[in-house]
This record gives structure tokens, C-alpha cells and sequence, in this order.
């Protein structure tokens, strides 16, 4: 990267004069200029179709190509002639003048297409390629060649035949179609080829868009043609050599026509097929490619293979027969079609056969055509039983297979039923209901449509209310129904409707063609509960129990009852003349606990027959005793503020109690009477509030409950912690409650104030510090006692401000005291502390960046020192200490001043202590009125430094140089060489001001650094005048009158050598001639000469070097009869040397 930037930026440096120049601008390189080649002539040769390329024509077309020729020799062509052989064996001669050659050469031979076959051609300036224009088919070869000094060239045989390029082309039949069935064999499409055989080609099969990859198509001659093509192989692309028979009679290579067919194959899948011709090769090698274009028939071809369809008759409703007043259909299903539309129209025929047992229809035969195209439905209507099949059917393109294609289809009649009925009698009060029997003819299941109508008794035809609208079901041919109603009086029951399978309502009887009429009794019946026989209820204990008994029949009614007790003991009770159909019968109160039963034991109304009562009972489960509850005993508990806790409770019970209990604050008032519904007394009594609790009363289902004893429990709160300020602290005042003002302190005094803390230890203080700069710091402190010491803060002065924000304790955390104060429980009252802090004096020096430098003649000269100011910050009168550091021998000294009543002061005394070398000044300690003294820390960066030097000086330095070392020196002084660095060291204060003068040019330069270097760019002197420092603006060094030596040079050019004026030539010599070389020198005699020869295929080898010395002229010659390139190494004259860095 550094290199990238160099070439882009290059490196400079000073040069006398001050100038900058690049460090490759003085280049000793560019004083060797000029170097001589010299190489031996070379043989030339010719050679046409030198890569052994395949060229083709096409004459139809009118195309020409270019054979390439390869010439290598140093002398362009002047003259060529070509034998042109056609395959009739005629030959005809070609010639060309120089003026046609050139226009065949090719110029840029890099962007050719030959480079691939030789790249070395670029290499080598006597090769050159020529392209010969040719239109026709034949063989080439060179018959003579010549150049321009008519020197025949020596002629390669290479053997270039040029065929007709190979064709092919698709050839269908006239019966060719584009539309084909699925299985049909394709023998009507082949490929015709033209051109030398053997010929390999290549065309691709494409299914749906889905490429075949069939094989290359291998064709050789169809009668027996003597043609060395036959033995090439047709998977190497290779140059063939030729037999002399051959060459002479080339009728082989002639163009042939030959058809190939595609294959007689049968087609397996349906779709589009494409067939494109990929590439042709032939004989030669040579490869003609096509482009599918399908408005190209010649090279892309394609047709449409058409499916079978497979036709089928379907029943989609199998289940569904022929019904009266509806239509049936039957689908064709028309599959493996691919795109069904595109094979639209089908022509289908069918054909209708009846059942064995149907004498009212015939056989018959039709033909129907479905067109998709036109939303034509694909379906037969079938409205006769029997059986409909399909004989035939056909596409638009081909015929169709058959698949299931034969249905029988049936017929459905409407339903009918008979129905026969039994009247159902009782014995006692006679009929009580009706046994219908039904027959059905139709198809399972039947559904049979009634109405119950409530009659007046009196009038039949009179209907008081409809009871009942409802069906029967029956999924078999016979049906047995009984018909019963729920109440005594005259009913009539009609069937409506009949439905079966098929014909859902479609039957409606005539009115009153199933009409029924009777009146019906009911015996008499008695219950507690028409869903079950038992019925159960509980009961308290000590209380009686009630039940609801319902009789049906005509009153009066009598009614005996028994009641049997846990321990089966039984008491029977009856009651008599009882007009109302509904009873309450009440039981005696129960003062044993277990489960009574109450049961009928008699029911009777006026008639004579038996009431139904059997199994009525009634269960009444007593509680064993009355429910108690109490507290354990009288309580204290002692909770923390917002917790809540449990007290157990006395009870002998596990269900579920209503409990009323009251709440009473501490003070004595009654506060609260709590109402606690489903409350379960196993988990306890939940409490949080501090006070006083009872129980009053309470309930467990139905049964009130006893309150054993009047225990109470009382609920007292843990005391918050608190924080208060310790009544011995001193220098404290108080400004209003919890808030207090600290007295003022010195920056850095020790301070702290103490705090006492009443609660459960460990405690935690948090608290806050607002800075004098309004910044707020919060801070959390734990303390495992009772006193809490607040250290204040000193550090920096100014107002401070302490807040204690609250106090917690083991028991009552930070997370339980934010608790409480979200809701509203809890605040602590923020204790306010204010103090004030008192900065320490300061003294500082004024301009302490600066570093004082002066000469040691200048500190008698006070007007002429720089001041040393110091500013004091503080409470006035102040005073100070201040040290004075010697570095050179490590002695220190101290200073004091008081009673300083100004702000600034100037300490221009201290000069007195000082003397050459460097001096550290600093402010040891300050005191300020209010007895305030400043530390270390406030001191130790205050300091200044004075640096009292001696006169500069500077010193003449000898470095690298490209003078020689037999004269190292002159008269006046020191000599370089252009390009040598000039070097001074400077010793005195940095930077220093240089005065001086080269060629009669004075010139002033500032030096940073303690060195002086210059680059010499050109010959000439340079003296220097005069020097100053930076120690201080008098300490200055003239050299005008001092004889100094060493501050003189002379700088002298480099010497230079050129070859043939500074050219660089090439010059071919046969073996044995001479050819003369002659350096021109410039410089100082004697000259002293190396000059090298390197080899001609690699540069970079040197074969041979000369030294030649005490040269006293300007021009030296030397005759050479080697190859190789000569060029000089170094030049040496009587005061410099150069070197050619780039060899």
C-alpha cells in the first residue's frame, strides 16, 4: 500500500536553496543513457493452415473465409501462389502481389482469434499471419513463395481441404398430421442431411416441456465411398494427415444427401411433441449449430399426440329409483383426457334394454354429442327401469376406451298402510286406550303423521284443544302403537300423513279416513314427586319437617301414613275427608338426630277402586345436634402494618357456614358488623386491621347456629421504625421542623453528623446529597446498631444539601413500606440537613504553559526578562511558599512571601536564585486570612519552568557521499557530489534560525530538529553566515568574522556516458560481421568506464563485463561481434562516480 501511495504521491525532501525535490529526481540512472542490441539474421519459412484448423463453405450463400498463413522472417513477403485443387481434379493457380499480402496481414494478433493456438507469435517481431480470402470448396496448398529480395522462402506441406458445410433439415410425408392419437407409430417425419459423411447429429426430442436427451445420431455413407473420414474417429475433433491418393483425387470429399428417419416409435404419452435440430457435424469436424425457430419447419417441427379418453356411465345417486313427477340422470364421465375442452365434441352411443318383468317398453338404441365447449351437460335422462349401457364413443381426434358403461337402473311406487286397532280395558273402570296395528307397502323407514285432540264429551265433533301434533316411526313393514291419554275425558286420535323413504308428505289422508274417537278413563294415583318414588329433605335438629302429597281421583279423599324413626319404631297417622287434590302434611319436631321415613300406608277417594301409591316415600335426614362455634381462647397478636394472618376457629363441622362477626378499633368504638357468606371454618378467619373482633352468629344450611364462647381477639401493628437527629451535636440550628443548617467548615475539614434509630436492627438509611452544582445523588447505608453517622462531604466547596428520604428495619422492609404507602398507610416525614463548605485558598501561576527560556547574560538585565506572575484566590492578606528545583544537581530551595495583599503579584526575584540549566518554580503552600490553608493536592500541578542556556553552536557532519575517497577534502573546505546530503548538528534551544549563502544567494531558514540537512541539487557553494536559537531573542552567533572552515562546501556534477546518442538500436549482423559501439563521455578526466553485455532471451543474465581505466578523453570505441545488448554500468571521474541502478 505504502508503494501504490509513493507512485501516486512521491517522497520529497529539502534541497539548498529550500526547494523541494523529489529523492528520484537526483537518479544517478539518468546519467547511462542508451544501450546497442545486436542479433544474428534468422531462416524463413512458410506454412499455410498452421494450426490445423476445419474450415467449411456454404457457395449458395455466397460465404467466404479466410485460411491463415504463418510467415517467419525478418523481410516481408513479396510474392505468393496458391494451387487451388476442386473435387472435379481440375487445378487452377493462385497469385498474389505484395500489395495484396499486406492488406491479408493481421494487425492486431492479440484480439485475434489465433492467439489460443500461439500465443508466442507475439513474442517473436519476424512472425506474421496472413489470412488468404477463399468462396470455394477444395483443396489449398502453397506452390511458391518469395520475399522482397526475391529469396525464395522454404514452403511446410500443410493440407487444407475446404468442404460444403453440412446441412440438415426435417422432410415430413404429405401425409403428415399434426394432430396424433396416443399408440399410433410416427413414420412420416425424417431428417435429411447434406455434406461429407460420416456425419454426427444431433436433434432433441421434447415432451410437454420436458427434453428427451436422446443420443447423438451416427450416419456414415449409404453405398461404399473410399474416403479416409471413414477411419477418423468421430469423438476427437483432430487434424487428419492424407495418403497422396487422396490428395490427388479428392471426389471423396465431395457433398453427399442422405435422409435419416426420426424413428418408427409408437407414442406412449399424450401432449405436444417438438422435435429441433441442435447441430450437425461432419466428416471434417466441422459443426453447423441451428437456433430452434418454430417458424423455421426446416430445423423445428412439432405436433399435437391426442389421449384416449376412457368414457364411463355413472349413477351419481345409486340410491335414488325413478319416482313419480321427478327426472333421474346418469352421468358420463369422460377421464384421462388431459385438457377435456380440446378433445371436445363427444360422440357417444348408447344403448336401453328393460327389466325381465316390464312389458311396457322396448329396446332401443341412440347417439348423443356432448360439446364442452358450448356448457353442453354430460348426462342421459333415465326415465324407464332397465339397463342403460354405452356401445361406442370418440373424441374429436380419436376414438375412446370404455369403462364401466352399464347400469340397471329401478322405480319407486308410492306408499300405502293398512291399520286394525284393540281397545285397551281395564277392569275396574273399563277402557282406558287403543292397540293399533299397522301394515305398510313402500320402502322402509315409514313415518306416519297424527294428531291427539281433547273432545267435548257431550259433541264429538267439538274439539275443546289439540293435544298432541307429533309422528310415528317404523323401520320395518309392520307397526304396533298404543295410545293411551294422560287424563280421563273423550279424545280422538287421527292419522294425517304417511312417508317412506322416497316420497317424504306426499301421501295426505282424506279427513276422518283414520279418525278415532272413545272415552277414556283413569284409575286414580297418589305421589310426592311424579319424577321418582322417594323424595329426600334434610332437617335441624329440634325442628319438624314439611311434604307435599298429590292425589288424583274423586274427592273426598282419606290418607294414612307412617312415619318410622332411626330406630325403627313406627307412628301412624291418618287424615280424613280431604276435598283438595294437593296435601301439606307437617311431621312432629325431631329432637333425635339419623334419618326418618315418611311412607303411605293407605289412600282411598269415593269410588271403589284402587289407588296407585305404591313406593311413595319420603326421607327426612335430622341433624344429630345444633352446630357450635367459637374462637380457641381470648387473644393478643402483634402483626406487621398490611400483613394479614389466620385464626383458627372451634367447630365440629366441615360444611360450608354463613358467619356474622364484628370488628371494633382500638380506641373502643364499634366500627364494623362483617357479613361472611360460603365461608368454610376448617381454613380460619383471615385478619389485617388492628383491633378487636367477635363472633356474633352464624348458620349452616338451614340450621342456625350457637356461639359457644364470647372469646374476642385483639390485633395490634409491630411500631414503625423512626430516624432522630442525636441531641449532641453540636453547631447544629434548627430552621423548622426537620429541617437544620450545619455550620461553615474548611474544604477538606473532616464533619459528620449523628443520628439515632428506633426499630428492629440491622437498619437501612436512605437518603439523598444535592451537590453544589444542582446534581442529586441517591444513597442507601445499613447500620447494625442504633446510631446512624452522616459523614458530610468537603471535598469541593459550596452549599450542600442532605435529605433523609425514610428509614426501614428488618421487619418492615423497603418492599413492605412501599406497600403501605401505595395505599396510603404509611409516609415519612423527610429530615432536611444544610451545610456550608469554604474553598481553600489558591495560588496559581499566570501563563504556566509557557516555558521560559533566556541567555545567561540577559538575568543581570531585568527590562529585559519575561515576568513571573502568580494570581491569588482567597480571603486577603495572604501568604506563600515557593521552591526552586535545580535539575542538574537535584538542590532545591524555598521562598516566602507574606503579607500579600493583592490578587497578582509578580516574583521577578527568583531570577536571583537561578543559573545555567533548567529550573522547576513551585507553589509549595498558601494560608489565607480565615486560616484556610492549601494541601498538596491543591499545589503540586502549579509549577513553571525556566531554562537558562548558553550561546548555540553548530558542527559541520561528514555522512554518506558519492565523492571518492582520494579526495576527501579541499583548501577551502569540503566537497559532495550532486545528490550527497549536506549535514550540520545544531546544539542550543529548538528552532533554530540558519543565515546561509550558496552561488552569491543568501538565504534564511528555520530548523526545528538539532540537525541541518540539505540535498545538493546542482554544483556550486555553500558557506553559513550566522545562527540563533530560540533560548531567547538575543542569543545569536555571526560567523562572518570567524574563520571557519567547516562551514564551507563545493559540490561538483556527476560524471555522464551515452551510447549512440542516447538511442537504443537493434541491428542484425550475420556470423562473422563486425559492428562498431562508440561511449560519449562528459565529466573531469580520467574517467574510468564499465559497460556490460546480457543475453538476448533473458535480460536479466549478464555474459560478460568490462572495466576500462585512465580514459583522458571524451569518447571512447570499442567493434563487437557477439549477440547481446550492450550498456554501461558506471562512469567515474576525477571527483565523482555514478551507477546505473536499473541494470
Amino acid at each position: 500500500m505504502y508503494s501504490i501511495y509513493r507512485t501516486i504521491i512521491p517522497e520529497k525532501e529539502l534541497a539548498i536553496m529550500e526547494t523541494y525535490v523529489d529523492t528520484g529526481t537526483i537518479n544517478q540512472s539518468d546519467h547511462f543513457k542508451g544501450r546497442k542490441t545486436i542479433r544474428y539474421a534468422p531462416d524463413s519459412s512458410i506454412k499455410i493452415n498452421p494450426f490445423g484448423q476445419q474450415f467449411c463453405v456454404r457457395p449458395v450463400y455466397n460465404d467466404m473465409i479466410k485460411i491463415p498463413i504463418r510467415l517467419e522472417s525478418i523481410y516481408d513477403l513479396n510474392f505468393l501462389q496458391i494451387n487451388y485443387h476442386d473435387f472435379n481434379n481440375d487445378d487452377t493457380v493462385l497469385n498474389y502481389t505484395q500489395r495484396e499480402l499486406k492488406s491479408f496481414i493481421v494487425g492486431d494478433y492479440y484480439n485475434s482469434a489465433y492467439i489460443k493456438y500461439d500465443p508466442s507469435v507475439l513474442a517473436d517481431n519476424n512472425v506474421q499471419i496472413l489470412e488468404i480470402p477463399v468462396q470455394k470448396p477444395g483443396y489449398y496448398s502453397i506452390k511458391v513463395a518469395t520475399d522482397k529480395k526475391n529469396k525464395v522462402i522454404r514452403s511446410y506441406r500443410s493440407d487444407t481441404v475446404v468442404p460444403v458445410c453440412p446441412e440438415a433439415a426435417f422432410t415430413p410425408k404429405e401425409s403428415f398430421s399434426l394432430d396424433k392419437c396416443l399408440d399410433e407409430v410416427v413414420d412420416d417425419l425424417k431428417i435429411t442431411l447434406l455434406g461429407v459423411p460420416p456425419f454426427t447429429l444431433y436433434y432433441e426430442e421434447e415432451i410437454n416441456g420436458e427434453l428427451s436427451r436422446l443420443p447423438p445420431t451416427y450416419v456414415s455413407h449409404v453405398e461404399k465411398v473410399d474416403s479416409p473420414l471413414n477411419s477418423k474417429d468421430s469423438t476427437q475433433n483432430k487434424k487428419v494427415s492424407y495418403a497422396s491418393k487422396y490428395l490427388q483425387d479428392i471426389s471423396w470429399a465431395k457433398s453427399y444427401n442422405i435422409s435419416v428417419p426420426i424413428g418408427e416409435k409408437k407414442l406412449q404419452k399424450s401432449g405436444k411433441y417438438i422435435y429441433t435440430i441442435n447441430k450437425i457435424i461432419d466428416g471434417f469436424g466441422n459443426v453447423i449449430f441451428y437456433t430452434p425457430d418454430p417458424n423455421d419447419s426446416s430445423s423445428f417441427h412439432s405436433f399435437f399426440c391426442h389421449p384416449k379418453p376412457v368414457i364411463s356411465l355413472i349413477d351419481s345417486r345409486p340410491a335414488i329409483p325413478i319416482l313419480i313427477d321427478s327426472q333421474k340422470y346418469l352421468d358420463v364421465r369422460i377421464s384421462n383426457s388431459g385438457l377435456v375442452n380440446r378433445e371436445s365434441p363427444f360422440d357417444v352411443v348408447f344403448k336401453y334394454v328393460p327389466n325381465e318383468n316390464e312389458d311396457l317398453y322396448e329396446p332401443t338404441t341412440f347417439s348423443q354429442t356432448f360439446d364442452l365447449n358450448s356448457n353442453s351437460d354430460l348426462r342421459i335422462m333415465a326415465d324407464k327401469p332397465g339397463t342403460y349401457m354405452i356401445e361406442q364413443g370418440s373424441s374429436k381426434f380419436c376414438p375412446c376406451k370404455l369403462g364401466p358403461s352399464s347400469l340397471n337402473i329401478l322405480s319407486a311406487k308410492l306408499p300405502k298402510m293398512n291399520v286394525s286397532l284393540d281397545p285397551i280395558v281395564d277392569n275396574c273402570i273399563g277402557t282406558i286406550g287403543f292397540k293399533f296395528n299397522i301394515d305398510f307397502v313402500g320402502n322402509a323407514p315409514f313415518e306416519i303423521g297424527y294428531k291427539i285432540s281433547k273432545l267435548d264429551p257431550n259433541d264429538s265433533n267439538r274439539v275443546l284443544r289439540v293435544e298432541k301434533l307429533s309422528s310415528i316411526q317404523s323401520d320395518s313393514t309392520t307397526l304396533e302403537y298404543v295410545f293411551k291419554p294422560s287424563s280421563e275425558g273423550s279424545y280422538s286420535i287421527e292419522f294425517k300423513t304417511l312417508s317412506d323413504k322416497f316420497y317424504k308428505n306426499r301421501i295426505h289422508f282424506e279427513q276422518g279416513e283414520y279418525r278415532y274417537i272413545t272415552y277414556f278413563k283413569q284409575k286414580p294415583k297418589a305421589y310426592f314427586s311424579k319424577g321418582s318414588k322417594v323424595q329426600r329433605v334434610q332437617c335441624c335438629h329440634g325442628a319438624s319437617s314439611k311434604a307435599t302429597l298429590n292425589i288424583e281421583g274423586k274427592a273426598p279423599f282419606s290418607v294414612t301414613y307412617d312415619i318410622i324413626s332411626p330406630d325403627y319404631s313406627v307412628r301412624s297417622y291418618t287424615l280424613e275427608n280431604i276435598l283438595e287434590n294437593q296435601i301439606l302434611i307437617t311431621t312432629p319436631e325431631f329432637v333425635k338426630g339419623g334419618e326418618y321415613i315418611l311412607t303411605l300406608k293407605n289412600v282411598s277417594d269415593s269410588t271403589d277402586c284402587d289407588v296407585e301409591f305404591k313406593g311413595q316415600e319420603v326421607h327426612i335426614d335430622v341433624k344429630n345436634d345444633v352446630p357450635q362455634l367459637s374462637f380457641q381462647r381470648d387473644e393478643t397478636f402483634d402483626i406487621v402494618k398490611g400483613d394479614s394472618f389466620t385464626v383458627p376457629l372451634r367447630i365440629q363441622s366441615n360444611d360450608l357456614i354463613d358467619l356474622v362477626y364484628s370488628y371494633q378499633f382500638s380506641d373502643g368504638q364499634v366500627s364494623d358488623t362483617i357479613n361472611l357468606n360460603h365461608f368454610n371454618p376448617i381454613k380460619g378467619l383471615q385478619l389485617s386491621r388492628e383491633g378487636t373482633y367477635r363472633l356474633v352468629s352464624f348458620t349452616q344450611g338451614s340450621c342456625v347456629g350457637r356461639i359457644l364462647h364470647d372469646y374476642s381477639v385483639q390485633v395490634k401493628y409491630i411500631p414503625l421504625p423512626t430516624l432522630e437527629i442525636d441531641e449532641n451535636n453540636t453547631e447544629l440550628n434548627a430552621v423548622r421542623d426537620n429541617a437544620f443548617q450545619k455550620s461553615e467548615v474548611c474544604q477538606n475539614q473532616n464533619d459528620q453528623i449523628t443520628f439515632n434509630a428506633v426499630g428492629s436492627t440491622p437498619f437501612v438509611i436512605k437518603y439523598s446529597v444535592k451537590y453544589p452544582n444542582g446534581k442529586v445523588e441517591e444513597k442507601i447505608e445499613q447500620i447494625n446498631g442504633a446510631k446512624f453517622t452522616l459523614q458530610l462531604l468537603t471535598s469541593i466547596p459550596g452549599s450542600f444539601e442532605y435529605r433523609i428520604n425514610n428509614v426501614y428495619d428488618s421487619i418492615y422492609t423497603e418492599e413492605t413500606l412501599n406497600r403501605l404507602e401505595r395505599l396510603g398507610s404509611y409516609k415519612f416525614d423527610d429530615i432536611v440537613l444544610k451545610h456550608e463548605v469554604t474553598s481553600l485558598p489558591v495560588a496559581k501561576f499566570i501563563d504556566t504553559n509557557t516555558k521560559i527560556q533566556t541567555c545567561i547574560s540577559l538575568l543581570e538585565l531585568m527590562a529585559k526578562l519575561p515576568p513571573i506572575k502568580v494570581e491569588l484566590t482567597g480571603t486577603l492578606p495572604m501568604s506563600m511558599k515557593v521552591d526552586i528545583y535545580n535539575e542538574y544537581d537535584g538542590s532545591l530551595e524555598t521562598a516566602e512571601f507574606a503579607n500579600l495583599d493583592s490578587s497578582v503579584v509578580d516574583l521577578m526575584v527568583l531570577y536571583r536564585y537561578l543559573g545555567i540549566g533548567t529550573h522547576v518554580i513551585t507553589i509549595n503552600q498558601v494560608f489565607d486570612a480565615n486560616g484556610c490553608s492549601s494541601d498538596e493536592n491543591n499545589t503540586k500541578e502549579e509549577a513553571i519552568t525556566i531554562q537558562v542556556n548558553d550561546v548555540p553552536k553548530i558542527r559541520h557532519l561528514i555522512e554518506e557521499s558519492n565523492q571518492l575517497s582520494d579526495f576527501d577534502s579541499i583548501a577551502d573546505g569540503h566537497y559532495y557530489c550532486v545528490g550527497d546530503q549536506i549535514t550540520f548538528m545544531l546544539n542550543g534551544v529548538a528552532p533554530f534560525q540558519i543565515y546561509y549563502e550558496f552561488n552569491n544567494a543568501l538565504q534564511q531558514v528555520e530548523v526545528q530538529g538539532n540537525y541541518f540537512k540539505r540535498r545538493a541539487p546542482g554544483p556550486g557553494e555553500l558557506q553559513i553566515k550566522s545562527l540563533r536559537d530560540s533560548s531567547a531573542k538575543d542569543c545569536k552567533v555571526d560567523y562572518t568574522d570567524f574563520d571557519r572552515k567547516d562551514l564551507k562546501a563545493v559540490i561538483y556534477d556527476l560524471p555522464s556516458v551515452e551510447i549512440v546518442q542516447g538511442d537504443s538500436i537493434e541491428e542484425d549482423i550475420q556470423e562473422g560481421e563486425q559492428i562498431e559501439i562508440i561511449f560519449l563521455l562528459s565529466g573531469t578526466p580520467p574517467f574510468k568506464l564499465t559497460y556490460i553485455r546480457k543475453e538476448l532471451e533473458d535480460s536479466s543474465k549478464i555474459v560478460e563485463t568490462e572495466i576500462v581505466e585512465d580514459i583522458l578523453t571524451h569518447e571512447y570505441h570499442i567493434l563487437a561481434n557477439l549477440e547481446g545488448t550492450y550498456e554501461a554500468i558506471e562512469i567515474q571521474d576525477k571527483f565523482c562516480v555514478a551507477r546505473n541502478h536499473r541494470i
